[in-house]
C-alpha cells in the first residue's frame, strides 16, 4: 500500500491507538521472545499461509479462503 492511502493512513492510526491503550495490535511477532522470556525452550516457530478469500488458483488454499 502506499503511505497516502487512506487504508494505510486508516490501519496506523488503529495501531496508534491500541499502542496508546496497551493493547497493541502486532503482538504476535513478539509471542517467541516472549515465550523465551518466561522460560520455555525448544520453541518451534512455523508460519502459515492462510487466505482470506477464494481468488487463490492453488485448490488447496482456495478450499481455506473460503473458510
Amino acid at each position: 500500500m502506499k503511505p497516502d492511502s487512506a487504508l494505510y493512513v486508516w490501519s496506523e492510526l488503529q495501531r496508534e491507538v491500541a499502542a496508546k491503550i496497551g493493547r497493541d495490535l502486532d503482538s504476535a511477532k513478539r509471542y517467541e521472545s516472549e515465550m523465551e522470556r518466561v522460560g520455555f525452550t525448544d520453541i518451534v516457530l512455523t508460519k502459515y499461509t492462510w487466505p482470506l478469500n477464494r481468488w487463490p488458483k492453488d485448490p488447496k488454499y482456495k478450499e481455506l479462503g473460503m473458510s
